[in-house]
Formats: structure tokens, C-alpha cells, sequence
């Protein structure tokens, strides 16, 4: 039993010596593709950023969320890939460390909120009055009903729907 007990210890030790990655994208198929994990300094911390398209030329879209101990990165790749054929999707999971309401009240970027109706770990209520403090030069929220705290999770489908056929024409070339 202590044997087990050692291997087990043992291999999860040996996870935290193996860095952070992302699956490499085909670059015969993608010959100008981006998959990156990075550590990036913010303020006096280090946080990660994911940073994954089939194209660098391709818009950037940015998923702001989470917050420490939260970090949904591999669930934000895998329900976003359908995403980078048209964008370069940029994940920051630490969402939670910046008070959003002093120190980024104007953006100079088209904003797009998406809500779950259902949200009760970052109440949506709380998230619709930021939407409405905000100053950009073009904003939108849009309600996921069937959702709570992860509508790109949740109506995943639905979602993807959107940023193809509402955000990306919005775009410039």
C-alpha cells in the first residue's frame, strides 16, 4: 500500500515538472497557424494566456473569464475550436483580478457580452450593469437562456452560431 501511495505521489509531482501546452496545429495544413500557452507578467503576478488559429491573419477575439483556481483553458479550447478557422482566440483566465468597473471603464474595440440567464457564480445582473457602464465605440449583450456560468460550454452550438454570423461580419477585412 505505501508503494502505491509513493507512484501516485510521485506521478503527480512529475506533472508539475512538465511545462504548459497547447496540441500543436497541422502546419502543412495551417502554414500560418498559432497554438500557444505563454506565461505573461500582469501587474506583480504571472498568468497564462492560451492563443490558438488556423490563421495569424485572422481578427483576434479575446474570452476574458475566470479568475485564480478557475482557469477553464482546456475547456475553452475545446469548445471554441470550431472558432479559430475564422479568428485567432485569445483566452485570459484571470478575469477576477482586475476590478473592471475602475480600472477599464472605456475600450476602444467593439464589446460583445455573453450571458447565461442563469448565472449565480458571477451574477449576470452584475455582469449587465459593467455592459452598461462600459463605454465602446460598439457594444452588444446577448442572453444564452438555457445557460448559466459557461454559455460557450453550455449552448455551445449557439454560441459559436453567433460569433460567426454576428461578430465576424462586423469586422473589418
Amino acid at each position: 500500500m505505501a508503494l502505491l501511495v509513493l507512484i501516485v505521489v510521485a506521478g503527480l509531482a512529475a506533472l508539475f515538472l512538465i511545462p504548459g501546452s497547447t496540441p500543436r496545429m497541422d502546419i502543412r495544413r495551417y502554414p500560418n497557424s498559432l497554438a500557444v500557452l505563454e506565461r505573461v507578467p500582469v501587474n506583480d503576478t504571472q498568468q497564462w494566456i492560451l492563443i490558438r488559429s488556423e490563421s495569424a491573419t485572422n481578427p483576434v477575439v479575446l474570452f476574458v473569464h475566470g479568475g485564480p483556481g478557475t482557469s477553464w483553458l482546456t475547456l475553452m479550447r475545446k469548445n471554441t475550436q470550431p472558432l479559430e478557422k475564422h479568428f485567432t482566440v485569445v483566452n485570459y483566465p484571470e478575469l477576477s483580478r482586475i476590478d473592471l468597473f475602475v480600472q477599464v471603464p472605456e475600450v476602444k474595440i467593439p464589446v460583445y457580452f455573453c450571458l447565461g440567464r442563469h448565472d449565480y457564480e458571477v451574477p449576470s445582473v452584475l455582469s449587465a450593469k459593467y455592459f452598461e457602464a462600459l463605454k465602446a465605440p460598439r457594444k452588444q449583450l446577448v442572453w444564452f437562456e438555457r445557460s448559466a456560468h459557461l454559455p460557450n460550454t453550455e449552448e455551445k452550438d449557439k454560441f459559436n452560431e453567433f460569433m460567426i454570423n454576428t461578430v465576424l461580419p462586423t469586422l473589418p477585412e
